[in-house]
Order: structure tokens, then sequence, then C-alpha cells
């Protein structure tokens, strides 16, 4: 979590200082290293984007795994409920990939999607992750 694209680590603890927070729920630990990439590509997009944000990295898969549990992405979502105002969380991107997008997007998390919006955090939620598998053009 100490690359280029997040800045400096100028403490020297292993995580860029624009990395406020860091947690891994799918091993339930405080190394949510992204060994894949994929989550931090998409967190580096939205670093180039707003380049005076701070990054909250919550990590929901297990590296080399193809499945992520919705459990593990209901607990980050009630975290975010309950940590958005300190962090002062403006935005959640959740970067799946699934056969059935709308499962993510409707009725599974719907109170936690009430909530954040409660709170004014807008959610968004990718939906071309599975692209290929479905022979799209």
């Amino acid at each position: 979590m100490d690359h280029q694209v997040f800045g400096p680590d100028n403490n020297g603890d292993g995580v860029a200082d624009r990395i406020v927070y860091h947690y891994d729920f799918a091993d339930n630990d405080a190394d949510a290293s992204d060994v894949i990439g994929y989550g931090s590509h998409v967190s580096s997009i939205a670093a180039g984007v707003a380049p005076r944000a701070n990054i909250i990295h919550l990590k929901v898969g297990r590296d080399g795994s193809p499945f992520i549990f919705s459990s593990n992405i209901e607990q980050v979502l009630q975290w975010v409920v309950a940590n958005g105002s300190t962090y002062n969380v403006a935005s959640v991107n959740l970067s799946l990939g699934s056969g059935n997008v709308n499962s993510f997007t409707t009725t599974i998390f719907s109170d936690e999607y009430a909530a954040l919006a409660a709170q004014d955090i807008v959610v968004s939620v990718a939906s071309g992750n599975s692209f290929r598998t479905f022979n799209s053009v």
C-alpha cells in the first residue's frame, strides 16, 4: 500500500500517507495489501481524479480467490456507516465481479445503502467486471 500513486510515505510505516485507514475484512487483519492489484488500481483512479482526497482501503476478497462473501461487503458498508463522519467519507466505490450486480445494488445491502444515503455518502457499484464472462461486445 506504499505506491507512488498514493503519494509519499513520510512516516515510513509502509503505507502511503493518503491512506488514512485500511483493513482486510476477508482475513480480519490490518494488512489490506492488494496482491492482485485490482482494488489498488481502482483506488488510484479515484486518487488521480481527487488528488487532495484521502483514501480508506477496505479489502473484502482473499488474494487469489475469485469469491467474495457478501458478509464481508456488508461488514465494510457497516463500517463506513459507523465511521463515515469520523473520516469525512464522501463516497464508496464497490468494484466487484458478479454475474448479477443487481443483487449487490438492490436487496442484499439496501439497509446499508439507505444509511449511507442518509449521511450523503455516494455509493457507486461497477457493473462491467464480468464483461468477458457474458461474451459482451
